[in-house]
């Protein structure tokens, strides 16, 4: 019988050979020609490229990717730049471009969704003290400008506060605070469009016992968490209600229009215009004034004065077909030094005609043939304005009776209130809502709409609402039936995506969309 040992058949071991793969496909193309494919893809497919593999890893974090994206998808496209003050002063690393691209795509994403979602909601109380069935109102929320929606401004009926809403979405806490004395009310609160000037906002307090009000320029100072008073004009309410528009040391105030450089000593009387209804909205653009009523646009300028005082720039005016109930200018920023954009400027009012409501689009666009206005030149050398009127809307839409409060932000992007049908999984209930909207420029071409100016015309921008609504508040029938709703303000930062709301019993909720 053979042993166990000659019956155990003994393989040789397995010779292993190691082979690589050569690459196939898009992986053999070199690195420049990757390159130039990237700088054809959206912001979303970056991302998803840089998941694939190490080599796509590290070429969608050089700098050069991240500055044609920021271009191409950000600037080419009309969207604002969040926080872009940071890089024109020092030129901007590869994460600092690619975190701006990131923030301000997904921002347009979700605005132009269908069903616009808050990523994130910072909830705290206007007045931090008492009991909250005690709390005042918050009458305004206000976002500083060029502060990247850091800093709010909230309004109670004497208190003016100022809070700091980090972006990372930490708790918000007070900066600086003023109160107006015992025997006055805060009425009216406009912020400085004019980042750098001192003087931050301006604020109308009107007394109890009289008709006297006074115009308060409050500065900032964050060091030491104040609010300081560095101008106040006291004057009849009839004079200085309401507050319409301040940019630098210029602001625009009363019905009738006065404006006034608080480093003088008297404001400005505007020129007597054929009409003098109420005015809805003013705006300064470049070394101009417009100013919006309820039957015409006017345009004024400011700047250019003469001895005494009296602007020398003839204003003009011109009718609109459909009185208007509330309105908002959409005008990009100019640099210093530019009388005009050379962008179309779009004035979105909310009309009512035999009983239907209505959002309109009205368009002036640059005057090609305009001259800046010099007072060595005679009134018949004098070309023109820096814009065209138009002869009719350019865009109509209809809204329901109960919207109201429009606003919109420094870059195209707004909203306003209206009362809807909200439809949860299980039920249909009455919402406060805030629709969003964005004016956006045409595409240069043949695709691009016209506006007839008279004998000439121009390019118009585009209005887009959103489909559904950005944010809904149940309420009863009562707030309905009443007009009195919780919901009371609301104000957008729309360079960074964020939407702050006060309400009734002092609340203030800060939405990020991003």
């Amino acid at each position: 019988m053979p042993s166990v040992r000659t019956m155990v058949q003994v393989k040789s071991p397995l010779k292993l050979s190691l082979t690589t793969r050569s690459p196939t496909g898009i992986f053999t193309l070199p690195d420049d020609i990757l390159l130039l494919i990237i700088g054809f893809v959206g912001v979303k497919e970056i991302l998803t490229l840089r998941k694939t593999s190490k080599r796509l890893y590290s070429m969608t974090k050089l700098r050069w990717v991240w500055s044609n994206a920021i271009k191409q998808h950000v600037i080419d496209k009309g969207l604002p730049v969040p926080a872009a003050e940071g890089i024109k002063k020092v030129p901007a690393s590869a994460v600092d471009l690619e975190s701006r691209t990131v923030h301000a795509a997904k921002f347009h994403e979700n605005w132009y969704s269908s069903n616009p979602t808050p990523r994130r909601t910072i909830t705290f109380y206007g007045e931090n003290f008492g009991p909250i069935i005690e709390r005042s109102p918050v009458k305004q929320v206000l976002f500083l400008p060029g502060k990247n929606g850091q800093y709010l401004v909230t309004v109670s009926r004497r208190m003016i506060t100022c809070w700091e809403v980090p972006l990372d979405g930490a708790e918000a806490y007070k900066v600086a605070e003023w109160t107006c004395t015992l025997d006055t009310t805060i009425e009216k609160v406009i912020v400085n469009e004019d980042s750098k000037s001192p003087a931050t906002l301006a604020c109308i307090c009107g007394h109890y016992s009289s008709l006297q009000a006074e115009l308060n320029i409050l500065c900032l100072d964050i060091f030491h968490g104040t609010l300081l008073p560095k101008t106040i004009l006291r004057s009849s309410r009839d004079t200085v209600f309401p507050l319409h528009a301040m940019r630098g040391d210029w602001i625009v105030f009363g019905d009738p229009l006065l404006i006034w450089c608080t480093t003088s000593l008297s404001p400005i009387r505007t020129r007597n215009l054929t009409d003098e209804s109420k005015v809805l909205a003013a705006k300064f653009i470049g070394s101009y004034l417009l100013v919006v009523r309820q039957a015409s646009v006017q345009l004024l300028g400011y700047d250019v004065r003469d001895k005494d005082g009296i602007p020398l720039v003839p204003a003009h005016s011109a009718g609109l077909a459909y009185p208007a109930k509330e309105a908002v200018i959409v005008a990009r920023t100019v640099e210093d030094g530019v009388h005009w954009p050379s962008e179309p400027v779009s004035v979105i009012m909310r009309c009512c005609d035999d009983g239907f409501d209505t959002i309109r689009q009205y368009d002036l666009p640059p005057n090609p043939k305009a001259q800046p206005f010099s007072s060595s030149l005679t009134s018949s050398e004098q070309y023109g304005y820096p814009c065209l009127f138009p002869l009719h809307y350019t865009c109509a839409r209809g809204v329901a009776p109960s919207a109201s409060d429009l606003l919109v932000g420094q870059n195209g992007k707004g909203l306003w209130m209206e009362t809807r049908n909200v439809t949860s999984k299980r039920s249909v209930y009455p919402a406060r809502c805030l629709v969003g909207f964005d004016v956006i420029r045409s595409e240069a071409g043949g695709g691009a709409d016209k506006v007839s100016c008279g004998n000439m015309d121009g390019v118009s921008n585009e209005l887009h609402v959103s489909k559904n609504e950005l944010f809904a508040r149940r309420c009863d029938m009562s707030e309905i039936l009443s007009k009195r709703y919780a919901m009371l303000s609301a104000d957008l930062e729309d360079s960074v995506g964020r939407v702050a709301i006060g309400y009734k019993n002092g609340k203030v909720e800060v939405l990020d969309y991003v």
